[in-house]
């Protein structure tokens, strides 16, 4: 039996299982058997603490950690740091488009994997210098909505849109983005 007490960051429903970033690692429960796992750094995770969780093209799970991104195909765990081209290790967020591009987020700016490697900033714009990246949604296609401290910002893969408190942001200051299957965006 495993029991998990702790901060649960965030969380995606898979095929009956739910899958939770926390604060001690990744928790995914069965919705039909109510049996739960828990898988750490020592199971392959890049590090406890799980910021973010999102789903491949191809079914895969994806972890962004304090540590770098952990991919889980459901049977073997692959890690990817700055070592491997990350912009950071420390990640606050993912995205995965459907092109099969996932991005990732952190303080440092984006870096985007094509499946084969990652690029850093990867012709993606980000927001202003002084813009900390925190959050990713997605906007229909492969556009996405990337927030931050600098503001919110629309990308199409050739052109942004900023938004900021100058035109019309309540603030600068963006913790974070939701987009509604009707294209609607929560901050």
């Amino acid at each position: 039996s495993v029991s998990y007490a702790g901060e649960i960051i965030e969380v995606t429903l898979l095929a009956g299982l739910l899958w939770a970033g926390t604060e001690g690692g990744v928790m995914v429960w069965d919705a039909n058997s109510g049996e739960a796992r828990k898988f750490t750094a020592e199971n392959g995770l890049a590090a406890n603490r799980v910021s973010s969780v999102a789903v491949g093209v191809d079914g895969a799970l994806w972890f962004g950690t304090s540590g770098g991104v952990s991919r889980f195909d459901g049977t073997a765990w692959q890690t990817f740091t700055t070592a491997d081209g990350l912009i950071d290790n420390d990640i606050n967020d993912l995205l995965s488009l459907p092109n099969g591009r996932l991005l990732a987020v952190s303080s440092r700016g984006i870096s985007s994997f094509n499946g084969r490697r990652w690029q850093n900033g990867a012709g993606l714009l980000s927001l202003p210098p002084e813009g900390e990246l925190r959050a990713l949604a997605a906007a229909g296609g492969n556009q996405f909505w990337a927030a931050g401290s600098g503001g919110l910002g629309l990308f199409n893969g050739r052109s942004r849109q900023l938004i900021t408190l100058a035109n019309g942001l309540p603030d600068n200051d963006v913790q974070r983005i939701v987009s509604t299957p009707d294209r609607a965006v929560r901050l």
